[in-house]
C-alpha cells in the first residue's frame, strides 16, 4: 500500500508484500493518503485524499477528500484521481462539511464499483485476507499421516498454522495471522471484525495466471469456508504478484462479510480434515447441475446458522435445504426414486434416506 496511518494499523514488513497486523478489532486500515484530484465534468479540484478499508456495516473503501478553495464539488458520482499511485476511480460522495475559518470542504464517499490499480495479467500469486475465521496452529504441510504428502508452505517461521487447499492446477493457502488467537475472547464478547487470516493463491506448476481466470476458484473458497464457518466469508483487499515478487495489482472493494458471531461449526481447529473435503466440494461446484444447489444450499445453512429468522426461521432453512438436496440426490442424480415416490415421503424420510446415501 501507499501510506500507512501507524496509529490504526501496524504494518509488518516481508518478503514482497505487507502483512496488516491489528491493535484491536475494528480498526480502520489505511490503503491511501496522499494528492488527489476531483474530476467532475469540466471542473478539477485539486486536494488530499485518504482511503480507508471500513468495517460496517459491511467492510469496504471509503473516502474523504479535503480541499481549501471556492469551487463547488457536487455530491454524486465523479472520477476520483490518487496521484501518487495513478488511480483513477468512480467515487461518489455522500456528505461535505465546510469550515469557514479557513476554507476547508472536505467531502466523504465511497466507490460504487472495485477500484483497480496496476494490471491484472501475468501474475504469478494472488494474496488476499479473511476476517472472522477461527485461529489454528497446525498444519497440512507437514505430511504426518501414512498416506499425506508433504506440501510446499508459505512463511513458515511467521505463519505456525496454515492449510494448503489443492485442486487441479491450483493451490490456496489459507494461514493464521500472527497473535490473531490474542483477540477470539474480544470477538466472542463483543463482536465485529478483525483480519484473522492471510492467503495465497497460485498455480501448481508456478504457470501465469489473471485475476479473471482465478475469479471462480476464489468465489468457491469463500462459499465453503462460509459453510465451513457458518457465516459469510469473502476475500478482500487483494493484491497480485509478477515472477519476481513484484506488486503489479491491487483490488479495493466492498464484500460480503459477517461480523463474529459464537455459533457452532463442523471444523474443528485441531484437524487437517478441512483440505481434504475441498476437492470433493470443488468436483460439485464444477458441475453445472449441483452447482446452484451448492450455493442456495450454502445460503441457507448461512442463514440459519446465523439464525436470522429465530430458532424457528433456521429451522425451516435447514429443512428446505436438506429436502432440496433429497430431491436432487435421490430423484436427478441416483435415480432411486421417481418423482411420484418421492412426493408421497414425509419430510423426515425423504432426510432419511438422502443421509443413508
Amino acid at each position: 500500500m501507499d501510506s500507512f496511518n501507524l496509529d490504526f494499523q501496524h504494518p509488518r514488513f516481508l518478503p514482497n508484500f505487507l502483512l496488516y497486523l491489528a491493535k484491536h478489532p475494528n480498526q480502520s486500515i489505511c490503503l491511501y493518503q496522499g494528492e488527489a484530484e476531483i474530476v467532475q465534468g469540466e471542473d478539477v479540484v485539486e486536494g488530499k485524499a485518504t482511503v480507508q478499508f471500513e468495517w460496517f456495516p459491511l467492510p469496504y473503501p471509503k473516502f474523504e477528500f479535503i480541499y481549501f478553495n471556492e469551487t463547488e464539488v457536487n455530491l454524486g458520482d465523479f472520477t476520483l484521481k490518487l496521484k501518487k499511485s495513478g488511480v483513477s476511480a468512480l467515487a461518489h460522495g455522500s456528505h461535505r462539511t465546510w469550515n469557514g475559518a479557513d476554507n476547508r470542504s472536505v467531502i466523504s464517499g465511497y466507490f460504487p464499483e472495485p477500484v483497480v490499480q496496476g494490471k491484472c495479467q501475468d501474475l504469478s500469486s494472488l494474496v488476499f485476507y479473511l476476517s472472522n475465521f477461527p485461529f489454528f496452529n497446525i498444519s497440512n504441510t507437514w505430511g504426518c499421516g501414512e498416506d499425506d504428502e508433504e506440501l510446499e508452505g508459505w512463511l513458515d517461521t511467521l505463519f505456525q498454522g496454515q492449510f494448503v487447499f489443492q485442486t487441479g492446477n491450483w493451490r490456496i493457502i489459507l494461514a493464521t495471522l500472527p497473535e490473531s488467537s490474542d483477540f477470539e475472547h474480544l470477538l466472542e464478547s463483543k463482536g465485529g471484525y478483525i483480519l484473522t487470516h492471510a492467503c495465497k493463491l497460485e498455480r501448481i506448476d508456478r504457470s501465469p495466471f489473471s485475476v479473471d481466470d482465478s475469479r471462480d476458484l476464489l468465489e468457491a473458497f469463500s462459499y465453503y469456508l462460509s459453510f465451513v464457518r457458518g457465516i459469510w466469508l469473502a476475500p478482500m483487499l487483494l493484491s497480485g504478484y509478477d515472477a519476481k515478487g513484484k506488486k503489479v495489482f491491487e483490488e479495493w472493494s466492498d464484500c460480503r462479510a459477517d461480523t463474529w458471531h459464537n455459533n457452532y461449526s463442523w471444523f474443528c481447529p485441531d484437524s487437517t480434515e478441512l483440505p481434504k473435503v475441498f476437492p470433493g466440494f470443488i468436483r460439485k461446484w464444477q458441475d453445472e447441475a449441483w452447482r446452484e444447489l451448492v450455493k442456495d444450499s450454502i445460503r441457507w445453512y448461512v442463514e440459519s446458522s446465523k439464525q436470522a429468522g429465530g430458532v424457528d426461521g433456521a429451522i425451516v432453512l435447514q429443512q428446505t435445504a436438506l429436502e432440496r438436496l433429497s430431491w436432487v440426490v435421490l430423484v436427478e442424480s441416483k435415480r432411486t426414486l421417481d418423482q411420484d415416490g418421492f412426493k408421497k415421503l414425509s419430510a423426515a424420510n425423504k432426510v432419511r434416506l438422502l443421509l443413508s446415501q
